[in-house]
């Protein structure tokens, strides 16, 4: 199903749909302010559409026919900023105008072999995407620069330090040559890929360390930004989930005749682990799986309770051999003596809770399936899917979208996985919905925590030594089946005891 099917908005669909009320309220809200917004164009659907003429270097600049000039950022938008801060770091480098180009996802199915490494396992997670892309995405933009010039000088025969790269032009220092980057696009793409270019100075930068107007806000207010659960594609049904009640509990009994009563009911699904009914709306899918009759073989977990998950957590406190994560003695004895001060603090589950609840849409062929969703870990969401259907990695094509808030949420891919068998049942494309309900108990939980803290504090009040003994369960084993080692740090857990500001 080629992505270009997806709609940029629902109103077309549906007069009533969210989108009216969204862009209703905003126009009332909104009316008396000025039209001001930004230039950055944010690219409406985020599937990187992109015609054979268009021409990609670098792995993160894609020039058009048309000369118009779009950035592949490594990262998904939920929220945080990152199209713009990653676009603007690219930019400074490429010496392209911020107002003239557009802002794309990196999709796991454009990346090529001789792509950057940071395209080739995409993640956004731990709020180390600057971090992790600072130096890379200047590296980028560089190299892309560089093949340009290099085009440049080569077609009109003059030496390259005598040319300049400036808001998307390249120019010749006496005035007689200027060009668009697009009309180098082609001769650049046949260069090997220069290694160890030079970045710019600090004092030379016109665009980090400036204040810019996020590229993802206008799409926003005026309601044409498409999230996960906003897809739309022909043919395409809706379907509500619902998992077993209990880890790892598995599906006994199922009567779904009430269920296949219910007028636009279309089908319904089971896993060993869930049921999803669809239909041609949310609401009647929902409906029917509120008639279907479930009984579940809830298994040993089905006493499990909160005090029984605090109460592990805090005998393995006490039990399980301490891994050191930071260990400064103090420099006299002094600290030995003092006041002393012991405190427990016992931190719960958590769900992550979204704006956006769980959805996925996908389409599964014979010969290919596409997934429609906002995740964090494309990369990692392909390979899910392909293991699933038995398809092989280039044949799965993840078109990845803006997302509706995470906090982690997305690093996971259960809920996709899920998905994926009941897709697999059906041979037209579905929309999977995760009520608001259902995505709270079906939650892969913040870990709950059960932290010892003990000081000494010296005759002035101010401590002379602390300890903190941090215990709970790692999120690791959600992306590396089996967990870490025995003995092995889980870094994440004690990241704020051991790096205090």
């Amino acid at each position: 199903m080629p992505s270009l099917f997806v709609s940029k908005a629902d109103n077309a669909l549906n007069p009533l749909l969210r989108r009216h009320f969204l862009g209703g309220g905003i126009a009332l809200a909104f009316a008396g302010l000025p039209a001001a917004r930004s230039k950055v164009a944010l690219a409406q659907t985020s599937q990187n559409v992109h015609s054979p003429s268009d021409i990609t270097l670098g792995g993160v600049v894609r020039i058009g026919s048309d000369n118009k000039i779009s950035l592949i950022v490594p990262n998904i938008e939920m929220g945080q900023g990152i199209y713009t801060t990653e676009a603007i770091i690219i930019a400074e480098e490429l010496e392209v105008d911020p107002k003239d180009i557009t802002v794309l996802p990196a999709l796991p199915q454009d990346v090529s072999d001789v792509a950057p490494k940071f395209l080739k396992s995409l993640s956004t997670g731990g709020s180390r995407s600057v971090r992790n892309g600072w130096v890379p995405l200047r590296q980028a933009g560089a190299t892309v620069r560089l093949m340009l010039l290099t085009a440049a000088a080569a077609r009109w025969n003059i030496p390259q330090h005598l040319l300049a790269a400036e808001n998307g032009y390249i120019k010749d220092h006496t005035g007689q040559h200027c060009a668009q980057y697009g009309d180098f696009a082609v001769d650049a793409a046949r260069q090997n890929i220069p290694q160890n270019v030079p970045l710019k100075s600090p004092s030379d930068w016109k665009l980090i360390g400036k204040s810019f107007p996020r590229v993802d806000i206008p799409a926003k207010t005026n309601g044409t930004a498409v999230f996960g659960i906003d897809v739309r594609v022909p043919e395409m049904a809706i379907g509500a989930v619902m998992g077993a009640p209990v880890i790892g509990a598995t599906l006994d009994t199922l009567d779904d005749t009430l269920c296949r009563t219910i007028p636009g009911v279309l089908n319904v699904l089971k896993t060993s682990t869930a049921v999803a009914v669809i239909a041609r709306n949310y609401w009647t899918a929902k409906k029917g799986l509120a008639a279907l009759k479930i009984k579940w073989v809830e298994g040993k977990n089905s006493s499990l309770s909160s005090e029984d998950i605090r109460r592990k957590i805090r005998d393995a406190s006490l039990s399980v051999p301490e891994i050191i994560a930071r260990n400064d003695k103090p420099k006299n004895t002094s600290a030995e003596s003092g006041k002393k001060l012991e405190a427990t603090y016992e931190l719960p589950f958590l769900s992550h809770a979204p704006m956006e609840p769980a959805n996925v849409t996908l389409h599964v062929r014979a010969e290919r399936c596409d997934v429609w969703m906002g995740t964090q870990v494309p990369t990692r969401a392909r390979a899910a899917v392909a293991k699933i259907t038995g398809l092989p990695p280039e044949k799965v094509a993840i078109h990845n979208h803006m997302i509706g808030g995470s906090f982690g949420r997305r690093l996971a891919t259960d809920f996709l996985e899920q998905a994926t068998h009941f897709a697999c049942q059906v041979s037209h494309p579905v929309k999977f919905i995760w009520s608001r309900e259902e995505d709270i108990r079906q939650d892969l939980f913040r870990p709950a925590y059960y932290d010892r803290i003990s000081a000494t504090l010296g005759q002035n009040g101010q401590p002379l030594s602390w300890q903190h003994h941090v215990s709970g369960p790692s999120v690791v084993d959600r992306f590396a089946p089996g967990g870490l080692p025995v003995g092995k740090l889980d870094t994440d857990a004690v990241a704020g005891a051991v790096d205090t500001p």
